[in-house]
């Protein structure tokens, strides 16, 4: 895995239209076969998604308006629900 890629700031994504902040976020070089930008599972690592020829693996998330959490607590949650869902569009990290 690289070092940490989110930096001080984090990386912000869309999904269904709703803003999502990743914290914590590392590239792996692992060919998943699916479209950038989809879930692609969790596991002890962290939420898996799919980024060109490899794989982002984010161990921190935030919801818009609500408070940052792991990646595990995000699955036991909402996240479950959303593998195989795929990122709209990245924006600005701000």
């Amino acid at each position: 895995l690289s070092a940490d890629i989110a930096g001080e700031n984090g990386l912000t994504f869309h999904l269904a239209g709703q803003k999502m902040k990743f914290w914590g976020v590392r590239y792996r070089e692992e060919k998943s076969g699916k479209p950038s930008g989809t879930i692609l599972g969790f596991d002890e690592t962290g939420m898996q998604v799919a980024a060109g020829e490899g794989m982002l693996i984010v161990t921190e998330l935030q919801m818009e308006g609500k408070k940052r959490v792991s990646a595990r607590d995000f699955y036991n949650g909402k996240g479950k629900q959303l593998i195989g869902c795929q990122f709209e569009a990245l924006a600005d990290s701000q």
